[in-house]
C-alpha cells in the first residue's frame, strides 16, 4: 500500500481546490513510522497531516522532518522496513523533494490519499 501526493497551486478562495501542477510521487507507507516520528508535534498522523496544510505551516513542517531525520539518522534507520519496500534515505528523500515542490510554488498545498 502507498500514498500518492501531489503538491497543487494555491487554493482558490471560493471553492478551495488548487490547480495540479503536474507533480506527483507515490510514497510506500513502510516508512510511516518514521513519518510519524519526524513530524510529531507539528503534523498530526504523520505524513497524513500535511494534507492541505497551509502552505508555510507545510514549509515549517517539513523542514523540521528533515532535521528530524538528519539528526536522528540510526534510530530511523533501525526502522527501514525488512521487505526492502522503502527506506531511511527513501523517505529523506520524498521529504525534500515535497519542500522543494513548495519553495518551487509559492501558495502550494500538498495532498496526501
Amino acid at each position: 500500500m502507498s500514498w500518492w501526493v501531489y503538491a497543487k497551486g494555491e487554493p482558490c478562495p471560493h471553492c478551495g481546490r488548487g490547480d495540479d501542477l503536474g507533480l506527483e510521487k507515490n510514497v510506500t507507507y513502510n516508512v510511516s513510522p518514521m513519518f510519524r516520528l519526524a513530524l510529531e508535534g507539528v503534523a498530526e498522523d504523520g505524513l497524513w497531516g500535511l494534507h492541505r496544510m497551509p502552505h508555510e505551516q507545510a514549509v515549517a513542517a517539513l523542514e523540521h522532518a528533515i532535521r528530524y531525520f538528519v539528526e536522528h539518522r540510526g534510530e530511523l534507520e533501525d526502522l527501514n522496513p525488512i521487505n526492502g519496500w522503502g527506506s531511511y534515505s527513501s523517505a529523506l528523500g520524498d521529504l525534500r523533494t515535497f519542500r522543494r515542490w513548495l519553495g518551487d510554488n509559492p501558495g502550494a498545498v500538498l495532498e496526501v490519499s
